[in-house]
């Protein structure tokens, strides 16, 4: 919306601002940087074709803003794009996702499959709440009294351009998002289509204001008072605000105050103890509680099943069978692996526990005694020490960067 103004102004100034501002969102999240930029490239070709006014001035204004926007970001594109698909593999090639989770129905009211009103729930997809529904009737007002004015239009067919994409592989053409993937450049950074919703988002807020703001001059006028006016938008903001309760309440997880475990604290500061180069590996994944740095960065078990050994057909998190793998322990070795350890799972999320009404849940990390059973059998791992509840072995013989071996070793 800064950038119309932007436009309106033809000002030099407020081009570099709209221009700091996109570098400064792109650093938080590139891909959304990346659409708001086609936003306004298809609003400046918009502009340019209903006005046909200084179109030289209006071009310099969005060179200037995409400018800004590439140099802020040059110190990852060159080096990204000169390592070739390897080095943009974990953007751009991540494979698509959620082709059965999204709907047209969705895209339209603005909704996401996964959401349960405080948390998104684990790809299972949510009934629609008929609240939802207020938004896109509200945003339909404008386009059916104000089908003339050239940003009602414009925003009118952002919001299809938003929903199309958003409902991913629903129909109708229900191949476009998948084309869209292979062949569109950029378009592969995105594996699902949450973040479409950013053009639904935008464009409901102007539609949605002109249709509250018009119903709200009707209701006046046709009562003649405006208190029924204000009782009416009072309300259409208190349902638009039902999705913040439970942010404001703190129901969300990500809201919630958290206090690192002092298990986490005290393995953090034998680790920092050492100066000695050497990696940790937390099984079957590192904690979010869990210290790493360059020094001793950690990485997880799990990753060792999928990429060290490539081999696809690995269960992923089968901790079982990866410590059973032959030559195991000079793998570790030479990959500088110190310390493994089982980490304290506070927030129940890796392995399998009783909850509140007596029923197994099953975690990815399966059965954690079952694990630190096998590893209390590796004969190449010692000194076992607990932290609290974090279980860690140590592997004396892990190698520094740089070594020297009496015998072959054979690298393929």
């Amino acid at each position: 919306l800064y950038f119309i103004k932007t436009l309106d102004k033809s000002s030099l100034m407020y081009a570099v601002i709209t221009g700091l501002v996109m570098a400064v969102l792109s650093q938080y999240e590139i891909r959304i940087a990346y659409i708001v930029s086609w936003i306004i490239i298809f609003y400046l070709l918009y502009d340019i074709a209903i006005n046909r006014v200084s179109i030289v001035r209006k071009s310099a204004i969005i060179i200037v803003v995409l400018s800004i926007l590439g140099l802020s970001n040059i110190y990852w594109i060159l080096p990204t794009f000169a390592g070739g698909q390897s080095a943009a593999s974990g953007i751009f090639y991540s494979g698509l996702f959620g082709e059965s989770y999204y709907s047209l129905r969705q895209a339209i009211v603005n909704f996401h499959p996964f959401w349960t009103g405080d948390k998104p729930s684990a790809s299972m997809v949510q009934p629609i709440p008929m609240r939802f529904f207020l938004v896109p009737i509200l945003a339909f007002i404008p386009l059916v009294f104000k089908r003339t004015d050239k940003r009602i239009f414009f925003f009118a067919v952002l919001v299809l351009l938003g929903i199309f994409l958003t409902k991913q592989s629903a129909q109708p053409f229900a191949g476009a998002y998948r084309w869209l993937y292979l062949h569109f450049p950029g378009f592969n950074a995105f594996r699902e289509p949450s973040k479409f919703y950013l053009i639904i988002n935008l464009s409901y807020s102007v539609l949605a204001g002109h249709g509250v703001n018009m119903l709200n001059s009707w209701i006046n006028v046709r009562f003649k008072t405006k208190y029924i006016g204000e009782i009416f938008v009072f309300v259409v903001v208190v349902i638009l605000l039902w999705n913040a309760y439970a942010l404001i309440s703190h129901r969300m997880p990500l809201t919630k105050s958290k206090t690192i475990p002092k298990e986490y604290i005290e393995f953090k500061n034998h680790l920092l103890s050492q100066s000695t180069f050497y990696r940790t590996m937390g099984v079957p994944r590192v904690y979010r509680y869990s210290f790493f740095n360059t020094t001793h960065p950690a990485f997880n078990a799990s990753l060792v099943t999928t990429k060290l050994w490539d081999k696809p057909d690995f269960p992923v998190y089968d901790m079982i069978n990866l410590f059973q793998y032959p030559h195991l322990n000079w793998l570790f070795d030479i990959a500088g692996i110190k310390y493994i350890y089982l980490p304290y799972d506070i927030e129940k999320e890796m392995f399998d526990y009783v909850d509140d009404r007596g029923e197994m849940i099953r975690g990815y990390g399966k059965d954690r005694d079952k694990i630190e059973n096998v590893l209390d059998n590796l004969k190449w791992l010692s000194n076992k020490k607990q932290f609290g509840n974090i279980i860690t072995y140590e592997n004396r013989d892990f190698l520094p960067h740089i070594y020297t071996t009496s015998s072959i070793a054979v690298v393929k």
